[in-house]
């Protein structure tokens, strides 16, 4: 079985805002760029909705009973 990272939330805002600043600001002024970028922070965004649903939690205090 595949051992997943525990990724923080700031993680996942970086992605969304990554993505909506490549896809609306850079990708009309430059298309390949704006695609790479694009393509980069939706595969943060991927990532750590992943470690969000299967990674376990840091703490064990954090669990629920």
């Amino acid at each position: 079985m595949r051992r997943i990272a525990y990724l923080p939330a700031s993680f996942m805002l970086i992605g969304i805002i990554g993505f909506l600043i490549s896809s609306l600001w850079i990708y009309p002024v430059s298309k390949p760029y704006g695609f790479a970028f694009s393509v980069v922070f939706a595969a943060m965004i991927g990532a750590s909705i992943v470690s969000m649903t299967h990674a376990p939690l840091p703490d064990e205090k954090y669990r629920l009973k």
